[in-house]
């Protein structure tokens, strides 16, 4: 093992208050240390019992909870969420491997056995052979084999075991000349011990810091590499010196992403609060009210929207001069490359710019040449964009380079979502893509030409690639009145998390995913690239259960949603009692809502339930009875098909005893009442018709009528 005393150096530079590791200083305590130990002291509180007692002895849903609790929620004490295992980890382990109970079941066996050898020690062969083999059954990425096994050794026993993040603890071995674990290899129980005999030595060479756990030693790599940005040394051959950029200079933004299903539904009978919850609680995560917008941000969701040769153009004009390297980190192109499927961009890039440099150009023997000619390169290789010709051939281009030298960072108010209510002849066309006309308003002759018009889902996408860091949403209200397969088409299949494309944070890309050729897209344009669906990018809709009008619910999409069933809630009703006029007695609408739905349950099914908001903003008896003139009763008709005996049994307005006609006979204080006209008066004969009744809606509604409802319920 190489000498640690430069990291040591470095480590002192970043906390200059540090003595050792029993006196290291509040800021190594308040980011390093603390939020560590919490971790540690979380999770045996949470599971101490369990493992004492056996793997079976917790659900699975219990203990996806707890895992839940522990990986995404802020930690007691230190009030902060854990960083150790990255939220896209956390994802794949949390919403994929473990998404069905039968996989949770064997988790927990698995690492109910890890904790238990854990506890005892350094060694965990047995143990952790069987989680990883486990993981790989289950097709984990090799990162995450690294990642969970040593992440759970780590705050069960942070005396002796050691986590490990795959890369930077890469670059840290090699600092100190050891072996790294490789990029692509799956941890084993030996590289493991490995991992933890180095791990010892270090703290063997730290022996005059006093270095109480792994915890510590895990926090001097870390802070001693990460902090100060320190990267392996790398030999570099020489470069021409460019101009530079402070353009390029901003850092990148944090990842922050919402905690949300990629693709739900919120379902159940009307005025159950499924809009309510869309507006309360799901658009403000999409919601900043003070965002700072960058140029860099500002440059990359620009660059989405221009062509390859537009956004070179505009990145080369911004930048002055630049090699291919230089052009290709500037904000337009990195947006550009991001909805692209291009695997080698930069070749790309060079490709525009040898196809469009000026004739006159000595250093430049390409000659296959296309206009607009506006790009010169010198002898070093750095590259330049005459400003006065993209003036005059291309001025679009030269729109776009206004929009960014005239960028100024702003605080604004963003919206990070969309809402789209659809319906029986929506269609892909309005949805993804489609020719739509487009009048002519420049010519006198006010032609009609078509065009190929991005739908709203296309266009979420677009913003949704363009910012990685944040989540975006498209709300669709009614999403089960159309037909979803020929809303969706052949794109139902993209939204799958897994067949959704990945951001990776290193390289700045969007990766893997299943991408697909658009219908008129690559028709006009065969080069164009493929099309994929981000995983920033939510699709939530709402589902009205009680809908007749509608077709039951295509079936792909009940595989590839989450449901999440809004019922009535009568309960949120308990405060809630509306006097009568003459003050003798008042109402109590959780009573009169849950017997009014316990008998629609019984006559017809809980799909068709009425919800608790039809009676949220009653204050007033008068607009009880408004509600149940205009709102219940009419609802009731169009459940029961005009089925009025059983609209009345819902409002308890029949009698046991029978009437003329054989049947139930109306209350005297009956909201629903009828009449039994005597055949042969009303049609001139009666031929053998038996008696029928004929209903009346009132006008009004006497208290008692609703009293009754729930009387003796």
């Amino acid at each position: 093992m190489q000498d640690l005393a430069w990291l040591k150096e470095r480590f002192k530079k970043e906390l200059p208050q540090f003595v050792d590791f029993h006196n290291p200083g509040k800021q190594y305590l308040e980011n390093e240390y603390s939020y560590k130990i919490a971790l540690s002291n979380v999770v045996h509180e949470m599971f101490d019992d369990w493992v004492a007692k056996g793997p079976t002895t917790m659900s699975p849903k219990d203990f996806r909870d707890l895992l839940e609790r522990l990986l995404r929620r802020k930690l007691p004490v230190v009030n902060i969420i854990q960083n150790l295992a990255g939220w896209r980890d956390i994802s794949n382990l949390l919403d994929e491997t473990l998404k069905d109970e039968a996989n949770t079941r064997q988790f927990m066996v698995l690492l109910h056995a890890l904790f238990v050898e854990g506890a005892r020690g350094a060694e965990v062969s047995s143990s952790l052979e069987a989680l990883i083999e486990w993981m790989n059954t289950q097709e984990c990425s090799p990162s995450l084999t690294k990642i969970f096994p040593s992440f759970f050794l780590f705050i069960w026993n942070p005396a002796e075991h050691f986590f490990i993040k795959p890369r930077a603890f890469d670059r840290f071995l090699r600092s100190i000349n050891e072996k790294p674990l490789g990029s692509g290899y799956r941890l084993t129980p030996d590289e493991y011990q490995r991992v933890l005999r180095i791990m010892r030595e270090v703290r063997n060479a730290l022996a005059d810091w006093r270095p109480r756990d792994m915890i510590d030693l895990h926090s001097f790599f870390w802070v001693a590499q990460e902090w100060g940005g320190y990267r392996e040394k790398e030999a570099e051959t020489p470069k021409v010196a460019e101009p530079d950029q402070p353009f390029l200079q901003e850092k990148p933004t944090e990842i922050c992403r919402v905690n949300l299903p990629l693709n739900q539904v919120l379902f159940g009978p009307p005025g159950t609060g499924k809009t309510y919850y869309l507006e309360k609680i799901l658009i403000p995560l999409f919601t900043e009210d003070d965002a700072v917008q960058t140029k860099n941000s500002f440059a990359r969701q620009l660059g989405t929207q221009m062509t390859w040769f537009q956004a070179v153009a505009v990145a080369l004009l911004d930048l002055e001069a630049a090699s291919i390297d230089t052009i290709f980190a500037h904000p337009l192109l990195r947006g550009k490359e991001s909805v692209t499927a291009q695997r080698y961009p930069k070749a790309t890039i060079r490709v525009i710019l040898h196809s469009h440099t000026t004739e006159d150009c000595p250093y430049l023997k390409h000659h296959k040449r296309c206009d607009p000619l506006v790009f010169d390169k010198d002898k070093n290789g750095i590259w330049r964009c005459h400003q006065d010709l993209i003036k005059e051939q291309t001025p679009d281009v030269f729109e776009f380079l206004e929009q960014i030298r005239s960028f100024s960072p702003r605080n604004k108010a963003v919206s990070r979502y969309e809402f789209v209510t659809i319906h029986q002849s929506y269609s892909s066309e309005a949805f993804v893509e489609g020719i739509k006309p487009v009048v002519d308003e420049e010519g006198d002759s006010g032609a009609i030409n078509y065009q190929v018009m991005d739908g709203i889902f296309k266009q979420m996408v677009q913003r949704a690639v363009a910012e990685p860091q944040n989540s975006y949403s498209l709300f669709v209200d009614e999403i089960n009145r159309a037909n979803i397969s020929k809303v969706f088409g052949e794109l139902i299949t993209l939204l799958e998390p897994n067949k959704r494309m990945k951001w990776n944070e290193e390289s700045g890309q969007w990766e893997g995913g299943l991408r697909v050729r658009l219908p008129y897209t690559h028709t006009q344009d065969p080069m164009a690239p493929l099309f994929g669906v981000p995983d920033n990018l939510h699709l939530i809709g709402t589902m009205n259960t009680a809908d007749r009008s509608i077709a039951l619910l295509d079936t792909a999409l009940r595989r590839r949603f989450e449901f999440r069933e809004l019922m009535p809630q009568p309960g949120l009703l308990s405060k809630k009692s509306i006097p009568i006029m003459d003050g003798s007695e008042s109402i109590d609408l959780e009573k009169l809502l849950e017997a009014m739905n316990d008998r629609i349950e019984f006559l017809f099914d809980r799909d068709h339930q009425i919800g608790h908001a039809y009676f949220l903003g009653v204050e007033t008896y008068q607009q009880l009875e408004s509600v149940f003139l205009s709102q219940i009763i009419p609802l009731l008709q169009e459940y029961f098909y005009n089925d009025w005996d059983k609209v009345q049994m819902v409002l308890a307005d029949l009698d046991e005893t029978l009437d003329i006609d054989g049947r139930p006979k109306a209350k005297s204080n009956a909201i629903i009442s009828y009449r039994i006209p005597k055949v042969g008066a009303l049609l001139g004969t009666s031929d053998g018709m038996p008696p029928r009744r004929l209903y009346e809606v009132p006008e009004q509604i006497e208290p008692e009528s609703i009293l009754k409802i729930y009387d003796g319920f």
